[in-house]
């Protein structure tokens, strides 16, 4: 499989206005550390159970809105369910948590819901929109990729397991060079480089043609994804 080993830096003789531009982009809000925050002070204290809260309410109060009522119970569970798995509960589901008053009622509904396979699928769908993946090539001639769905079953895994990001990330770009002594139990990062592997593909532009264009989506999609930047504009410039 081809992939990016290196970026290539060429140097380059800057004019003093590029230089400045780059000196103020490095100011951008993208680049910075985080710091963290002071928490607001808000006038309805009671209202707030979690310092997130404030955060809410200082900027309901700074709009003069007031926040609105809370959820009944009914409405509480599919929501949750509808945030977590994309799917509402079942009727009997819905009367066993309108029953149980416990405390920890919700708690328990939450707890499931993370558990369950469609967690993964809910959320994962996210991750492959970012990497791009289709089933097929696109573009002028629509071939498939048979063989796709073990990179999508990877990603619904990943977060079903609530793989570690730094190393769900390290998979994906260099999974078939990982360490065999790093790799847990059963598990097979090689699936993982799915990701630099899928995309839109032309198939009309010659072996050298096609080699270029899919460094090209390579190197594009993976500083968009995991950078959040783009660095394609530096195949022609």
């Amino acid at each position: 499989m081809s992939r990016v080993c290196c970026f290539i830096i060429v140097g380059l003789t800057l004019t003093a206005s590029t230089q400045s531009a780059l000196k103020s982009g490095e100011k951008h809000w993208s680049f910075q550390l985080p710091n963290r925050p002071e928490i607001p002070t808000v006038e309805d204290v009671a209202w707030c159970r979690t310092s997130v809260d404030r955060f809410v309410l200082a900027r309901l109060d700074l709009e003069r809105l007031r926040p609105v009522r809370d959820a009944d119970r009914r409405a509480l569970i599919r929501r949750a369910y509808f945030d977590f798995i994309g799917l509402p509960p079942e009727p009997a589901v819905v009367e066993a948590f309108f029953e149980d008053r416990s405390p920890a009622a919700f708690e328990r509904v939450v707890d499931r819901l993370l558990a369950s396979p469609h967690f993964g699928e809910r959320w994962g769908r996210h991750w492959l929109d970012v990497a791009r993946y289709a089933e097929s090539t696109g573009k002028e001639f629509n071939f498939t990729y048979p063989h796709a769905w073990p990179y999508r079953d990877y990603v619904i895994g990943a977060f079903n397991e609530d793989k570690p990001y730094d190393r769900f990330v390290g998979e994906q770009i260099a999974g078939d060079i990982l360490s065999t002594t790093e790799k847990p139990p059963g598990d097979n990062p090689r699936i993982a480089t799915g990701f630099l592997a899928i995309g839109p593909k032309r198939l009309d532009t010659g072996e050298k043609g096609f080699r270029q264009d899919m460094v090209d989506d390579q190197i594009d999609t993976t500083t968009q994804a995991i950078l959040g930047l783009t660095v394609a504009c530096a195949r022609c410039h």
